[in-house]
């Protein structure tokens, strides 16, 4: 999407250690944004605090605030949005990056307005490197996200158009490992794996009504249950929105798991200054099912039994000299 932005940045250091601070970087962010037709479609801002203590470890924190914005993308082409605004607040702390093993953890929580939307997002990153020829790395990253506005689909009702949203949550789980091993100057090993489960979960569907209106609950109905049926036998949804007992409109089960796994192993020989041989053994494994359930053991025992799709390449470069 194009946007016309203006922004404002800010930023005070203090260099000189005090008290059990080595040095402090304070920032400010304003923002405001409008499409071409001169509508104004967002604003916001930020205040972030980071630091390094006298011991080299590392704190940082920040808020952010998201005033009430229009998305024209929440309805996939339909008309512009009204989205509410909300807090996000965010935190990390990191120990002495000059040391063999090193951790690194980071945090962030948002609050929407209405209780539209609620998230959560850790992640830790932990680093050893015993010599300067091995250095291992692990990442887990966990998020947990409840939307009450996520798009869905849009249907067909007689000569207008239905924008539907539900109320989604979402599990997201991923662990990524990395392996740097240099057994001499001239060949080395690399690894890279991630196992990756992500879920979601669809409830209270509803339809757009007044996707601009000032109050919130006016931009939406959320249907009854004598408008709203499932249909096991093709996962989906029958709408009976006149109330006549015959169906209006359906849309499909919006319900996900998707699973996936990652891996790179890569063979490096610097044969010839300037000159290199590489063998690369790349896998990928990929499940996906409608059911929303999050059971991460279980799915990660599933997308290992799943069938590998692999890759093999050799690539040879060589340096002519002129």
């Amino acid at each position: 999407k194009r946007q016309i932005l203006q922004w404002l940045w800010a930023s005070y250091r203090i260099w000189e250690p005090f008290f059990i601070f080595r040095e402090v970087n304070i920032q400010g962010n304003q923002w405001r944004g409008w499409n071409f037709g001169g509508t104004n479609t967002v604003d916001g801002g930020n205040v972030n605090l980071n630091t390094q203590l006298k011991n080299y470890w590392s704190l940082g924190t920040g808020v952010n605030l998201q005033l009430e914005s229009l998305s024209p993308s929440a309805l996939r082409g339909g008309p512009m949005l009204r989205y509410p605004g909300g807090w996000n607040l965010w935190y990390s702390i990191g120990t002495d990056q000059r040391q063999n093993a090193r951790v690194f953890l980071i945090g962030s929580q948002f609050w929407g307005d209405h209780d539209n939307s609620r998230s959560q997002n850790y992640t830790v990153s932990v680093s050893y490197q015993p010599s300067n020829a091995l250095n291992l790395a692990l990442s887990p990253s966990y998020s947990l996200s409840h939307q009450n506005l996520q798009y869905v689909r849009t249907a067909a009702f007689d000569a207008d158009k239905r924008h539907i949203m539900g109320r989604i949550h979402q599990k997201t789980l991923a662990v990524t490992l990395r392996l740097n091993f240099s057994l001499t100057p001239d060949l080395s090993v690399q690894f890279y794996g991630q196992p990756f489960v992500s879920a979601g979960d669809y409830t209270q569907f509803k339809r757009i009504t007044q996707p601009r209106a000032d109050t919130y609950t006016d931009r939406f109905h959320t249907f009854t249950d004598d408008e709203l049926t499932y249909i096991p036998e093709s996962n989906s949804y029958a709408v009976d929105e006149t109330g006549d007992g015959q169906t209006d409109y359906e849309f499909g089960n919006p319900n996900f798991k998707f699973m996936e796994f990652r891996s790179n192993l890569v063979l490096r020989w610097e044969y010839y200054p300037g000159s290199a041989l590489f063998l690369v053994w790349s896998q990928g494994r990929i499940g996906y099912d409608s059911t929303g359930n999050f059971t991460y053991q279980e799915d990660v025992q599933r997308l290992f039994d799943l069938p590998p799709h692999n890759v093999f390449l050799i690539k040879l470069s060589y340096c002519f000299k002129l």
